[in-house]
């Protein structure tokens, strides 16, 4: 069972970039902004970067390599937040006229 518990680490970890890759996806192809805290994100920044350390403390190779990948996807969905800020693509704007 202990030799599982990498690889089991490391399946939560493809999840993590699962969850992000259609945020990702949706910025980049639509240049949309809509619905993105900057705020929100910065904090899970530091977070992250806080549980990097702890996890380089503890010698924790699967949660290294997970909030590597946190920080490096947070970083990259900050980015094109604040690149695109203000932009808002048709679906999104349609979604907010319904809620007018």
């Amino acid at each position: 069972m202990e030799n599982l518990n990498p690889f089991i680490g490391y399946i939560g970890t493809g999840f993590v970039i699962g969850a992000y890759v259609p945020q990702i996806w949706h910025l980049w192809s639509e240049q949309c902004s809509a619905g993105i805290s900057e705020r929100a994100y910065l904090i899970w920044v530091l977070s992250s970067a806080i549980f990097l350390g702890h996890s380089i403390t503890i010698g924790d190779v699967v949660f290294v390599v997970t909030q590597l990948v946190n920080i490096v996807a947070l970083v990259v969905i900050l980015v094109l937040a604040r690149r695109y800020r203000n932009q808002i693509c048709s679906a999104h704007a349609r979604q907010l006229r319904i809620h007018e």
